[in-house]
């Protein structure tokens, strides 16, 4: 039986157990966001090579239409994320300071998935024509 976090007696405060589903859902959360913002990296350093290197345009299309959907998987997980990493700063009381961070980082990646949603959604549209 997994045993969820404990009291340590000493120090008055939550033990961070690593067999917690608070610790694996956290480190998964973590890990789908880092992977999907390197996935997205990616696929606009794709785009731009594209562009200087002369793809054809459904291979442009493509990609963008990659990106639109990568960027969209990845806001989702960069709020599930957000809203994890507050639920368990008031559950297990982590530091204040990797909360900050780990918030910091996902306001960052949400705020980018949204701009490069709008930009691949906006170079789509121009290109079908208005």
């Amino acid at each position: 039986m997994i045993q969820n976090n404990k009291r340590d007696i000493k120090k008055k405060k939550v033990v961070y157990k690593t067999d917690s589903f608070v610790y694996f859902s956290f480190r998964i959360a973590i890990r789908m966001t880092f992977f999907l913002f390197l996935l997205f990296s990616s696929l606009m350093l794709f785009y731009f090579v594209g562009n200087y290197q002369e793809f054809l345009d459904s291979n442009q299309k493509l990609i963008l239409n990659l990106i639109a959907i990568t960027s969209i998987i990845e806001f989702v997980f960069s709020l599930s994320s957000f809203t994890l990493n507050i639920i368990s700063y008031f559950i297990v009381k982590r530091r204040l300071r990797k909360v900050i961070l780990y918030s910091l980082i996902y306001c960052f990646t949400t705020l980018l998935s949204v701009a490069g949603f709008l930009f691949s959604r906006a170079v789509l549209l121009v290109s079908n024509g208005l």
